[in-house]
């Protein structure tokens, strides 16, 4: 970062001396990189190169900066907790000096005719990784983390994932039902090249041989390209999902639940109703009184 003209690292500096000037260039130097990488990307993107700005920087901007100062707040505090420091460079007479910038929530949802086109675009195991997070609003490390001792089976037909608490993001175990469209995609994924079914400690979304896959960030990215979507990360499948849900009936409790949220009311910032959703509820809205009034 650049400081009255001169480059440092804000690593180098001792712990102790770090002051609020230092985190504020840091913020600064980050912040005007994300806005010169986002022009050139823009000017290639224009040019038919290159991916859009969105795709290619992810959460290098203001939520990624936002990141990066929570962790150094937590550290300073932590610094002050075990006596390294006697002061937090956020806070100057009890009062925070250094705020995190307000983040735009995502509203992004796939439509059904997005959806039609983006399973068209993919190969089979991502595929199944997006049928996956539809039905049940999984994270996509949940996912990919799921071994088939996860499965809870009632006969031939998968009905229950169990999800661990270690691999959650909140550290909540959680149990999440199985659609009939998600039971087709995991018993078309339980043999293996052989024809027998593959151990419990392989990876319900792993190779053919049951070995896990880390990511599938690339994958997702070349089948949305594929499709023309653009603006569409995988977690957004997290919230199409729990829109969906919400749509066709289900309680917000229990949305809440399926999410693993911790509270009604973050599960309630999370969900969009679409534009078709919105019109239909008014539409149900009017029969009710209409049917109430001609019996009245």
């Amino acid at each position: 970062m650049t400081l009255s003209g001169a480059t440092f690292r804000l690593g180098d500096l001792v712990f102790a001396e770090v002051k609020r000037f230092h985190i504020e260039a840091y913020r600064d130097t980050r912040r005007q990189h994300f806005r010169t990488t986002e022009a050139r990307l823009a000017k290639r993107t224009r040019r038919g190169h290159g991916r859009t700005p969105e795709r290619a920087l992810g959460q290098r901007g203001e939520v990624g900066i936002n990141r990066h100062l929570g962790l150094l707040r937590t550290l300073f505090n932590w610094g002050i907790e075990h006596d390294y420091r006697t002061d937090t460079p956020f806070h100057h007479n009890g009062r925070p000096v250094l705020k995190l910038t307000k983040e735009r929530s995502r509203s992004r949802v796939l439509t059904p005719e997005e959806e039609t086109r983006l399973l068209f675009a993919s190969g089979p195991h991502l595929r199944d990784c997006i049928v996956a997070a539809l039905e049940t609003g999984c994270r996509v490390g949940e996912l990919l983390s799921l071994t088939w001792a996860d499965v809870e089976w009632d006969g031939a037909m998968p009905v229950w994932l169990r999800l661990r608490a270690e691999r959650t993001k909140t550290g909540q175990a959680r149990e999440v039902p199985v659609s009939e469209s998600l039971a087709a995609v995991l018993a078309s994924r339980r043999l293996d090249p052989n024809g027998d079914a593959l151990p419990s400690t392989a990876y319900v979304f792993g190779t053919a041989l049951g070995t896990r896959i880390a990511a599938i960030t690339t994958a997702f990215r070349s089948a949305c390209v594929r499709a023309g979507i653009d603006g569409l990360r995988f977690h957004d499948l997290r919230r199409t999902a729990g829109s969906r849900f919400l749509q066709y009936g289900v309680p917000l409790h229990d949305v809440r639940d399926q999410l693993g949220h911790a509270s009604v009311a973050q599960t309630d910032t999370y969900l969009n109703g679409t534009r078709d959703s919105r019109r239909e509820a008014v539409l149900r809205a009017e029969q009710r009184r209409l049917g109430k009034a001609a019996l009245g």
